[in-house]
């Protein structure tokens, strides 16, 4: 019985060297890195942008060349637009601004602000965005625009909030009643006290990331811009040593 014991030691100990006896693979054996389509993505708009909506609503105009943020602040201004009035309206990207009233979201330095013939009049300083109703050849155009993309995104939530909804970590607060919506009367400018906003979440509270699933993360990280920050770090501490801890 002890000979039996011994010898499958033996078997399980020489099975366990070979395995890590294997040599390392050759470089004709390592597969180079193979970048999934998110790495390889283009910043812009790659395809037609134009969802339609109520024929009579005005029109929702971004760039052709428009960013992802300039193509989510647009969506989002559709939406909740529709969420408040119950009027959907079409959304194109285009670099020709069209004839009628429109709702343009576009950051500031694209040509479709140059069709407004100068009447913006205001140059968002860095991060800074403007909501502006412009009267021109008697039609009304929305502009809604940063100095950047990402702040054009702050601009169309910023507008949002004129609209009556709200906005908290948690979630949106939408109201039910719905609202009586139009392009004028809109002039607005702002600009951040802080070039850098966000969230410092401690590890060592029960309410802490810890225990934040992937839902909970993904929900924060879409809260955040609608509340205009820019930023999201993970609070840790060090080894804990008596020397660090006293300061010494």
């Amino acid at each position: 019985m002890h000979s039996r014991a011994v010898l499958f030691v033996f078997l399980w100990w020489s099975q366990g060297c070979d395995e890590h006896a294997e040599a390392p693979p050759s470089e004709r054996d390592i597969v180079a890195h193979q970048p999934s389509p998110t790495e390889n993505e283009d910043p812009t708009l790659s395809a037609p942008l134009a969802l339609p909506g109520d024929e009579l609503a005005p029109l929702i105009i971004t760039p052709s060349s428009a960013t992802l943020s300039e193509v989510l602040a647009a969506k989002e201004v559709r939406r909740y637009v529709y969420l408040r009035t119950g009027s959907l309206l079409r959304l194109v990207a285009t670099d020709v601004l069209p004839e009628g009233d429109a709702v343009l979201v576009a950051e500031q330095s694209s040509p479709l602000l140059a069709d407004l013939d100068g009447m913006v009049e205001y140059v968002n300083p860095s991060g800074g965005f403007l909501i502006k109703s412009v009267e021109q050849e008697r039609r009304t155009v929305l502009v809604i625009s940063g100095s950047d993309p990402d702040s054009t995104l702050h601009a169309a939530y910023r507008f949002a909030e004129h609209l009556g909804v709200g906005f908290g970590l948690e979630g949106d607060v939408i109201p039910d009643a719905r609202i009586e919506w139009g392009l004028s009367g809109h002039d607005e400018v702002a600009v951040p006290v802080l070039e850098t906003r966000g969230l410092l979440p401690f590890h060592d509270f029960p309410e802490g990331p810890d225990f934040w699933n992937t839902d909970d993360y993904l929900l924060v990280l879409s809260q955040m811009p609608k509340l205009g920050l820019n930023f999201i770090g993970l609070h840790t501490y060090p080894r804990w040593s008596s020397t660090e801890e006293a300061g010494l």
